[in-house]
């Protein structure tokens, strides 16, 4: 297994288990429009699936069920999880109001709830294409002469 994968399930662990606490704030908190839209309660689902579900089985399975392990199931559950993060993020993104006219904690929680997703979907990028920049320059790199 590839040493770089651990670390990032432990941080989309992290991550996911903020944007729970972050969620059922704003559920409790706010009594308008926001504490009964469903874009809180898909995004509340996405940390739920990602901590109880997703981490578990691409974490454990390998390791220690190779037989659930299927070759056709861990890249579903990665792009299924990623539609979800993403359009979850995406209509979330949408709802909430301007910098210049969130005045109150809920509201900034729900900025950081975006702005933690969108940094979350950058950190799993940007660690996939480094990894995949160095697999590519590796072979072809040539002792100089």
């Amino acid at each position: 297994m590839l040493s770089w994968v651990n670390p990032l399930r432990i941080f989309q662990a992290v991550l996911s288990l903020a944007t729970i606490g972050l969620t059922a704030y704003e559920i409790a908190s706010l009594y308008d429009e926001w504490s009964y839209s469903n874009v809180l309660y898909f995004m509340l689902f996405n940390g739920c699936w990602t901590t109880a579900i997703v981490i578990p089985y691409l974490g454990l399975a390998p390791l220690a069920f190779p037989r659930f392990s299927h070759e056709f199931a861990i890249p579903f559950m990665e792009l299924t999880t990623g539609g979800l993060w993403l359009s979850g993020w995406i209509a979330l993104a949408v709802l909430i109001p301007s910098p210049g006219s969130c005045h109150y904690t809920s509201c900034h929680a729900l900025q950081a709830l975006v702005v933690g997703n969108l940094r979350r979907d950058q950190h799993i990028r940007h660690s996939g294409s480094d990894q995949l920049a160095t697999q590519r320059e590796e072979p072809s790199r040539k002792p100089s002469s």
